[in-house]
């Protein structure tokens, strides 16, 4: 037998082969009885992923020219070879005027998804670890100044290579009245001109970035759910005033997405699920739960929960009618089709809590987000809570023996 190790042919740099990292291998005690749900595997389509905790998509505003480069690679490799069943990829623009910032990533060019795939998506398959990207469009909140330097909610202007005199959205409304940007109303033809190039970048992340899934970003005040709501929508055409009106943005969307990846690549959905205003026009819980079994009659295979975002007037935690994301995502799983799955954040760092989450119905995947900024190998710790052993990269796993201690 021999003892070299073997070369994993999935990157151009020499790894070695790796084992399906976040895959249940055991309790501490040597059991292999059936693992907690958390840890158990899942279907979606024809994904399968090792575990049911995904890492959500995290803004990180590092990239030129809307091009993945090394820093992308280092953090979402510390994500990929730690655990989770499942990683999202943060918003990556489908077109320039859509991006968030001037250091968002995008995904309309094939050189664009060349370096998603060589410095994000192979390091993910070397470590056999599914990963999807958020495609996003900001409307009228593109063109922001990058928020890591503590600016938040200011909007860049052109001398800093900003745009923010070419924002579009649904009607001339601005987000913030007191920014003095406005954006310009989108006629029908550049509506449509949009969801045509959502379906080329889906096409171009699934064939040439090669991702496994993809979400449509629709939460947090970006396009799609700015047609959502009557407080954003002044529209009187076919994608305004009435509900279905609203919403059929974002279902043209699904379907143009649909239409250019194969059918056995999962769609998932990031979804405002309530505005967080009070005003009787804003987008409410309500109209989510009336949404979303729409939204599996158009194919969607995940809710991704959010809320706000979406309004400058958006009350904060201490109010009332604020709910959590987990509150609203067991809202949303009682009412959703049983082909639909619902996924949330939450701040979860406790095993046995997440565990419970998925066992008591309350979300049927959890999503790490902020947690994973300060501790990469967070899924790592929720396995140790629940005594088990998950497989891990062999440059980890080998120092650490079957009850996670350190060999002497």
């Amino acid at each position: 037998m021999s003892l070299k190790l073997a070369r994993s042919n999935r990157v151009k740099f020499w790894s070695p082969k790796q084992p399906d990292v976040g895959k249940f291998l055991r309790y501490f005690d040597g059991s292999k009885k059936t693992p907690p749900l958390l840890f158990q595997p899942l279907s979606i389509r024809s994904m399968k992923v090792s575990n049911r905790v995904g890492t959500s998509p995290m803004c990180t505003y590092s990239s030129e020219k809307f091009e993945a480069n090394k820093y992308h690679l280092v953090h979402y490799g510390s994500i990929c070879s730690s655990g989770p069943g499942f990683v999202i990829v943060e918003s990556s623009a489908i077109n320039p005027i859509g991006s968030s910032s001037a250091n968002d990533l995008g995904l309309f060019t094939e050189e664009q998804a060349e370096t998603h795939r060589e410095n994000i998506v192979d390091w993910a398959h070397l470590h056999n670890i599914k990963i999807g990207v958020q495609l996003g469009h900001a409307g009228r909140k593109a063109s922001m100044v990058s928020p890591l330097d503590g600016h938040l909610g200011l909007y860049l202007s052109r001398e800093d290579g900003g745009w923010s005199d070419q924002l579009v959205a649904p009607s001339a409304v601005p987000f913030d009245e007191t920014s003095g940007v406005v954006p310009k109303e989108l006629s029908v033809k550049e509506i449509e001109e949009i969801i045509k190039q959502y379906g080329v970048s889906a096409k171009l992340a699934v064939e040439k970035a090669g991702y496994d899934f993809v979400e449509i970003h629709a939460g947090y005040g970006y396009l799609p759910c700015q047609f959502f709501t009557p407080t954003a929508n002044k529209r009187t055409d076919d994608y305004g005033g009435s509900f279905e009106n609203r919403t059929r943005f974002l279902l043209e969307i699904i379907d143009e997405v649909r239409a250019n990846i194969p059918e056995t690549v999962p769609i998932f959905v990031r979804l405002c699920a309530d505005e967080n205003v009070e005003d009787a026009e804003s987008w409410k819980l309500e109209d989510t739960l009336k949404l979303v079994p729409v939204l599996a009659e158009h194919g969607v295979d995940v809710i991704d929960v959010c809320s706000g975002g979406l309004n400058s007037k958006e009350f904060n935690w201490g109010n009332p009618r604020f709910l959590p994301p987990k509150k609203i995502a067991h809202k949303i799983k009682q009412n959703c089709p049983k082909n639909l799955l619902v996924a949330s954040t939450g701040g979860v760092q406790d095993g046995k809590l997440a565990n419970d989450l998925l066992e008591n119905g309350i979300i049927d995947l959890l999503l790490i987000g902020r947690v994973y900024l300060k501790n990469s190998g967070v899924v790592w710790g929720l396995a140790d809570d629940l005594g088990i052993q998950l497989e891990q990269a062999k440059q980890k796993a080998w120092i650490f023996d079957s009850e996670g201690h350190m060999k002497k």
